[in-house]
């Protein structure tokens, strides 16, 4: 996992530097440095917007709906641990649920389960919104105030 964030980090620093060869070294640092305080904010942020995903809106029961239903379909919990094909990430966390949760009732595993999946989905709305909304509004502020101070000063 470490890899794949220092992966991620090498190439994202690429980016920026060939980009910055272009655009000026200054403003690629700002950007990448804005990119990189973004991710923190929008964790903090993301629990608090997830909560108010689910309460405003009906997603979260018709996620929950869904994996309930998923689960209760693999009643037989042996031909879930023979299963060797890829699954996608819904089939892996049912599949790690019902192992974990073995000697419960099918209908407990399926709470439990559309419980765990259904957070972290809304979550993953509610970061990746968070994002695109403060990345956005950076772009609006830096476009039209810093455009303006470039405009006054060079008057």
């Amino acid at each position: 996992m470490s890899i794949m964030v220092d992966l991620a980090v090498i190439i994202l620093i690429g980016i920026f530097t060939i980009v910055g060869l272009k655009r000026g070294f200054a403003r690629e640092v700002i950007d990448f440095v804005i990119a990189l305080l973004l991710i923190p904010i929008c964790i903090v942020l993301m629990i608090p917007i997830s909560g108010i995903i689910v309460n405003t809106t009906k997603i979260d029961k018709t996620i929950n709906n869904y994996i309930v239903e998923t689960v209760i379909k693999l009643k037989d919990s042996e031909n879930v641990l023979e299963n060797k094909k890829n699954d996608g990430l819904l089939e892996t966390e049912i599949d790690k649920i019902i192992r974990q949760n073995k000697d419960k009732g099918i209908d407990e595993v399926a709470k439990i389960a559309g419980n765990n999946i259904t957070d972290g989905i809304i979550k993953g709305i509610a970061f990746v919104a968070t994002y695109t909304i403060l990345s956005l509004v950076i772009l609006i502020f830096r476009n039209t105030i810093l455009g303006l101070i470039e405009n006054i000063r060079n008057i």
